[in-house]
């Protein structure tokens, strides 16, 4: 629809399967900005709900948020902004990594995000997601070298 922002991309998969080397792959596209992992949905949209306030400051003291890059006092500021609920801080996160990027379109990488697809699919109208999937016998091959 023109004039509306993309849906996010959710990139998912088994852990060791490859989803850092799709995100950056996507990332090398001037127009995508897929942020790093951020476990968002097991901290904050599974458990009981907390106040906006609470989330934020748990939010930007995680390492996660340090790996986005972004500045937590000017993310704060920003997200302090949008309706209360833990989707629409999910939501700035990834629009505020990407207009930091000067892309449009926008997404996030957690690999356990695979068992709650529907759940983002519910939170996030018109959610995409890719799905790695990898031979079974390299991903076992490279957990047991990590």
């Amino acid at each position: 629809m023109p004039g509306r922002p993309p849906a996010p991309v959710f990139v998912v998969g088994c852990p060791r399967s490859g989803t850092t080397l799709v995100r950056a792959i996507l990332n090398a596209h001037p127009d995508v900005a897929i942020a790093p992992e951020t476990h968002f949905v097991r901290r904050y949209l599974i458990p009981a709900p907390v106040a906006s306030d609470r989330l934020l400051a748990d939010l930007v003291a995680s390492t996660e948020f340090a790996d986005t890059g972004l500045d937590p006092d000017a993310f704060r500021r920003e997200a302090s902004l949008l309706r209360d609920g833990p989707a629409a801080i999910l939501l700035g996160l990834m629009r505020a990594f990407a207009a930091a990027r000067g892309a449009t379109v926008i997404g996030e990488k957690t690999p356990n995000h695979l068992l709650h697809m529907r759940l983002l699919e519910e939170s996030f109208a018109g959610a995409r997601f890719v799905h790695v999937v990898r031979d079974p016998r390299a991903v076992v091959h490279s957990l047991r070298a990590v």
